[in-house]
């Protein structure tokens, strides 16, 4: 009798967890917003289905990555320069070398997600913004933009020297991995670190920010987010044209 009645909490365990997690998936961080903010550096948000990217301009009047990264390894012969970067962060070994084989992906999945790991930053130049099916922009002020810039050049590790640490680079794809500070868990993943980045620059967030998706919905800004939301294939609107 007491093994089926505690079968029968199951159920309602269940239940609750779930409308825990719909909860603080559908409520969003409060920000506080200047209301003397002009609009004038445009930030996105991609979602590649696991991991959510924030892709930003490389020059900005405030800021200029090309003199805080070695940005060369990204650039490719007979390609239009770099005009924007996308940054994601993530478990060290998973996210630079994705295992092929069915019980290594279980096994280092298992440890990314569970034991905390070392992570590694993923920079990808693009010369426009790029045709991903799910991107979100918006457009917020210097004084945001330059707290979300810093929070991820914060995020980096450096030498000996004060240079940052490649660990490895994708040559095709204009992409490189440089070491990160911080540990990768199924708690702290990539999509937390793109809330934390996101609400440097007054951008809404989900309380809940561990899915993908959660970070997706609540992308919101004064400064116009709602007329872009999601672009299939095309490049956002006014103030963010790429070409």
């Amino acid at each position: 009798m007491r093994r089926k009645g505690m079968i029968n909490y199951w159920p309602a365990a269940t239940g609750l967890v779930t409308i825990a997690v719909l909860i603080v998936y559908f409520i969003p961080e409060s920000r506080k917003f200047l209301p003397d903010s002009t609009c004038q550096v445009p930030v996105c948000v991609s979602d590649s289905g696991w991991h959510t990217n924030i892709i930003v301009p490389v020059e900005t009047p405030g800021w200029n990555w090309r003199s805080k990264l070695p940005l060369s390894p990204l650039e490719q012969p007979a390609v239009p320069p770099l005009r924007y970067l996308a940054f994601g962060w993530g478990d060290r070994t998973f996210y630079r070398q994705p295992p092929r084989r069915p019980d290594l992906f279980i096994t280092q999945g298992f440890a990314a997600l569970f034991l905390p790991t070392p992570a590694v930053l993923r920079v990808q130049g693009y010369a426009q913004l790029p045709p991903i099916r799910a991107l979100k922009c918006t457009q917020v002020s210097q004084r945001e933009y330059l707290r979300l810039s810093q929070f991820i050049f914060n995020t980096l590790e450096w030498d000996a020297a004060g240079q940052t640490i490649s660990l490895g680079r994708w040559a095709g794809a204009g992409t490189e991995f440089l070491a990160a500070k911080g540990s990768y868990s199924i708690l702290n993943n990539s999509n937390n670190w793109t809330a934390i980045g996101l609400s440097k620059a007054s951008i809404t967030t989900p309380r809940w920010s561990t899915l993908s998706a959660a970070v997706m919905f609540h992308f919101d800004h004064p400064c116009g987010t709602n007329k872009f939301r999601f672009h299939f294939g095309h490049q956002c609107s006014t103030g963010l044209r790429s070409s």
